[in-house]
C-alpha cells in the first residue's frame, strides 16, 4: 500500500493496510512517523521521487522483508483498537482528576489548605 499524501489529518489507510497484513510505503508526515513509531514503515520523503522509488524497488526486490513487515504490522495494529484507546484515554483522565479527586474524599484537608476556613 502506498499513502503518497503531503497533508493528512489522520492515517486510517495507513491502518486499515497494516491490519489486513499488507507492507506500508508511506510519505514521512507526523502522522505516519507518529505511526512508524508502532509499526514497520517505509517513509519516505513526499517531494522526492526518487525516494518512493527507491522503496518501491526495496520491497519488490526484498519479498522475505515484505512479507515480515506485514506480518508484524498485522499484530502490531492491535494497540490501536478502540478499546485500548478507551483504556488510554481513561488513565490520563484519572491521572489528571487523582488531585480534585483526593481533595473531595478529605475535605478537612482542602479547608486548611486556604486561609478562609
Amino acid at each position: 500500500m502506498i499513502s503518497p499524501g503531503l497533508y493528512e489529518s489522520n492515517c486510517l489507510p495507513v491502518l486499515e493496510a497494516a491490519a489486513a497484513g499488507t507492507a506500508v510505503i508511506a510519505s514521512r508526515i507526523p502522522p505516519n512517523e507518529e505511526l512508524a513509531q508502532t509499526l514497520r514503515l517505509n517513509l519516505f520523503d513526499p517531494l522526492n521521487q526518487r525516494d518512493l522509488a527507491e522503496r518501491l524497488l526495496w520491497l519488490w526486490r526484498n519479498p522475505d522483508a515484505c512479507r515480515e513487515q506485514a506480518s508484524f504490522n498485522r499484530e502490531a495494529v492491535a494497540r490501536f483498537s478502540w478499546e485500548n484507546s478507551a483504556r488510554q484515554y481513561l488513565r490520563v483522565m484519572e491521572q489528571m482528576l487523582a488531585p480534585a479527586l483526593r481533595l473531595q474524599s478529605n475535605p478537612d484537608r482542602a479547608c486548611h489548605a486556604t486561609p478562609s476556613c
